[in-house]
């Protein structure tokens, strides 16, 4: 598993480990996310959540699961009308 069982989506932490060909824990730490920033907005939509960080810290996004949120998108930058662009997601 990815880190703690806590951040990651199970979906998520296999398909980071599946690209990287590394263990996630590794792929994770190889990746060039932005740095932590502080949070400047949520918005929560059913079991889903859009997690907006000040500066260039990027977006992400969380998942409901049994034990609580989960994180199944990370360094995720907005594409005007085109999907965002993540740099770990699960698919």
């Amino acid at each position: 598993m990815c880190g703690s069982e806590r951040e990651w989506g199970p979906d998520t932490a296999a398909a980071v480990e599946d690209a990287a060909g590394v263990p996630c824990d590794q792929a994770v730490g190889d990746e060039a996310l932005p740095a932590p920033a502080p949070v400047t907005g949520v918005a929560v939509f059913g079991q889903w959540a859009k997690v907006t960080m000040a500066a260039d810290g990027g977006t992400a996004f969380l998942a409901m699961f049994h034990g609580g949120w989960r994180v199944v998108a990370a360094g995720c930058h907005g594409r005007g009308d085109r999907p965002y662009d993540c740099e770990l997601c699960e698919g």
